[in-house]
């Protein structure tokens, strides 16, 4: 390997170990600080689920840090009249103010 490229793979091994970092912190958010838990049954208000109920199976935390937006991804299953679970997936997304 050539010496001269060392400096290059030590800035790509920084930055691997920041990822990994960032990745715990989002996750630690995800775990302490959703609007919502997983099974949890919430009204979806999107294009093609209007008023329609939905049991929660995912959250994640949308970041664009170099836009710096964030939100909730709120992913799930849509119930049916009778409340069982659909075969139909929803999603609604919530954004995260700063204050």
């Amino acid at each position: 390997m050539a010496h001269f490229l060392q400096p290059l793979f030590d800035i790509d091994e920084e930055i691997a170990m920041k990822e990994m970092a960032r990745d715990d912190i989002i996750q630690l958010i995800e775990e302490n600080n959703a609007p919502v838990k997983k099974e949890d049954i919430i009204v979806i208000n999107d294009y093609s689920f209007r008023g329609k109920n939905m049991s929660v199976t995912k959250i994640r935390l949308s970041d664009s840090y170099k836009f710096k937006t964030y939100g909730w991804i709120i992913t799930g299953m849509v119930l049916r009249k009778d409340g069982t679970a659909g075969e139909r997936v929803g999603k609604t997304y919530i954004d995260i103010e700063e204050k």
